[in-house]
């Protein structure tokens, strides 16, 4: 059953995000769990591309995340997110082996243009099958991006669970999406709002597919032209 109407509680603040920072090709990750060297079960959530090449301390930490979302939001054509990344990385306080982390979340307000002063130039946006979070305003305003691919949607092999709220806000050009049934929340009870806000200003959103759990009580606020599939 999917859920709307009570706000996730597992979206880090940035001050949770510094505890286990590391940046690997350009990219910032913040550790969410480590279980061990050889394990499969690391996880990182994604925080952004970056300019910067260290986060020794918590002034640089600070600046990382910040460029994180500057340089992010100022990507253009198409944009893919890994699945997983390898490094060496320190997790509370000591130095680990050469271990891999699983990409499980999105940071929030990662490709925000609102409010950045820039048009988002993203035109296509692939998320990886580890992906279980999406976390608010991720997507806010990509106002030129047409596709949205989550891996593994068709197939049973997705494990997103969570979309927050108004990811999708302004995506005007967004003209389809497909969910996977692993979705059981869908961004906070907005009045007036498409889902939670999750999709409220897609314009040209005709071609929806939605979870096996959907009830069509569920999706009474998409517009009318919406094909729910």
């Amino acid at each position: 059953m999917i859920s709307i109407g009570c706000f996730a509680d597992s979206q880090p603040t940035d001050a949770e995000r510094k505890a286990n920072l590391f940046i690997y090709n350009g990219m910032l990750f913040s550790i969410q769990h480590f279980e061990s060297i050889g394990s499969q079960n690391n996880t990182v959530e994604f925080c952004g591309w970056t300019t910067k090449t260290s986060v020794a301390n918590e002034a640089e930490k600070t600046a990382a995340l910040n460029d994180a979302l500057y340089q992010s939001v100022r990507k253009t054509g198409e944009i893919t997110i890994p699945e997983t990344v390898q490094a060496a990385v320190t997790y509370n306080g000591q130095l680990q082996g050469n271990a891999t982390y699983k990409v499980i979340m999105l940071r929030a307000n990662l490709f925000r243009a609102a409010g950045s002063g820039v048009t988002s130039q993203i035109t296509k946006i692939t998320i990886p099958k580890t992906v279980q979070h999406i976390e608010s305003r991720c997507f806010d305003e990509c106002v030129n991006m047409t596709a949205f691919v989550i891996e593994g949607a068709t197939d049973g092999t997705s494990q997103l669970k969570e979309i927050d709220s108004h990811a999708f806000l302004n995506c005007k050009k967004l003209a389809s999406i497909t969910l996977p049934n692993s979705v059981t929340y869908l961004g906070d009870n907005v009045p007036n709002s498409i889902e939670g806000g999750v999709f409220e200003g897609c314009e040209t959103l005709t071609s929806f597919t939605f979870p096996s759990s959907y009830t069509s009580s569920n999706v009474s606020s998409l517009p009318s032209k919406t094909v729910r599939t």
